[in-house]
């Protein structure tokens, strides 16, 4: 998960060199907004999708109930 991670900054740093800005001085800004930790996903996104899993799985239940 570490690689995906990386490889998303890389791309943002690849992505974002304009002009005569280098991609070092991007990747560090980008890390400095990330903070200490990488995270791939954020703990909002992370609950909102359990959610949604555990909704669908409760609503397949009780389709499952009603059709029997």
């Amino acid at each position: 998960m570490d690689s995906q991670c990386s490889s998303s900054v890389g791309s943002r740093a690849t992505t974002g060199g304009v002009g005569n800005i280098n991609s070092t001085h991007i990747s560090a800004r980008i890390e400095s907004y990330e903070g200490g930790e990488k995270k791939c996903i954020s703990d909002v996104r992370r609950t909102f999708c359990l959610f949604v899993t555990f909704d669908l799985l409760f609503v397949t239940l009780l389709w499952i109930i009603e059709l029997n």
